[in-house]
């Protein structure tokens, strides 16, 4: 590994988030440390704690950013980036009040950071004071992931009325704008307005993708609604089966549960078998439970035992199968 080759350095350091990593990247950091290279090479510096968070790693970010010399906006940036991603959302928002403090002026993209955070952690107050600070700076119409992170973030904290008035003052918006505007009305339980939504996205060109139909799923197995679910799994065929991911899989087995549909659902995870985790078989086995089911709760149960599942709450819920019976 040479290190005296900045270019290829960084180059190397953003394949490992890239690739997540996180053993190398290890590895490249204790090399770098016995020559000195942090506190000196800010941009050096910068993508290890860039990388360190797209590893899930921010204690490592954190450890490069406290032996930097010279702290620009880039690394202050990354570190909130990397407690944001992490799902730290308290610690970002104190890095962010620790940028401030020292006089370093956020970028745009250190108000996506931030912004992700306030949504993380439900704070519409501490939100609405960074968008009034990005009005302030002039950000909100020149970047649309600023607009797309504010509708995010209000969706997030309950607050529609405000993630609405955003998406609508936006001069463009992208697939990551709506599915953001969309999966917020999709936790309120707004059926209607998500399948509107949805419906002016396509009318709009852009198609709606995986995130969206998740989002979609969601909120029609919460209120029951089959047919409605159904339009949406057939949207393509090859939607449907080739690009299954395993929440996607879990919404359709809970709706079709709810719906006492348990053959269909089992013939659902028969076919996708490999995406299946413990959430989708914990669905089905409550569902035998709920309805009484005795025979498809033991086929269940005797499948979870062979892939190995060890869950307790699976010899709880088929116990008490047993004791209905």
């Amino acid at each position: 590994m040479r290190l005296d080759d900045r270019y290829a350095l960084l180059k190397l350091i953003k394949s490992c988030g890239k690739d997540k990593d996180l053993l190398t990247v290890s590895l490249i950091h204790a090399k770098i440390a016995k020559k000195r290279i942090i506190p000196r090479d800010i941009y050096v510096s910068s993508a290890l704690i860039c990388t360190y968070a797209k590893c899930g790693a921010p204690e490592k970010a954190k450890e490069v950013f406290d032996l930097l010399q010279v702290r620009d906006t880039v690394a202050w940036t990354a570190l909130i980036s990397a407690y944001s991603q992490d799902g730290s959302g308290h610690e970002a928002l104190k890095c962010f009040k620790d940028m401030k403090q020292h006089n370093v002026s956020p970028a745009a993209i250190t108000y996506v950071g931030v912004l992700k955070a306030c949504g993380s952690v439900g704070s519409a107050e501490k939100g609405e004071s960074i968008h009034a600070q990005i009005i302030k700076d002039g950000l909100l119409h020149e970047h649309i992931s600023i607009g797309t992170a504010l509708v995010d973030m209000y969706s997030k904290c309950g607050s529609m009325v405000d993630a609405q008035g955003i998406f609508d003052e936006m001069p463009e918006q992208d697939c990551v704008t709506w599915n953001a505007l969309i999966g917020g009305y999709a936790h309120q339980g707004e059926v209607d307005v998500v399948i509107d939504l949805v419906e002016k996205m396509s009318m709009e060109g852009i198609p709606p993708n995986e995130i969206t139909l998740i989002s979609v799923l969601i909120v029609c197995s919460h209120c029951g609604l089959i047919k409605e679910c159904q339009r949406y799994l057939e949207f393509t065929e090859e939607l449907y089966w080739n690009i299954f991911t395993v929440k996607k899989l879990n919404c359709v087995i809970d709706l079709l549960s709810r719906a006492g549909r348990l053959s269909e659902g089992l013939e659902i995870v028969r076919k996708v078998d490999i995406l299946t985790d413990v959430v989708t078989w914990n669905t089905i086995l409550s569902a035998c439970q709920k309805m009484g089911d005795l025979n498809h709760g033991r086929t269940v149960f005797e499948h979870m035992m062979r892939l190995g599942n060890k869950d307790d709450g699976a010899y709880i819920m088929m116990s008490n199968l047993y004791a209905e019976g």
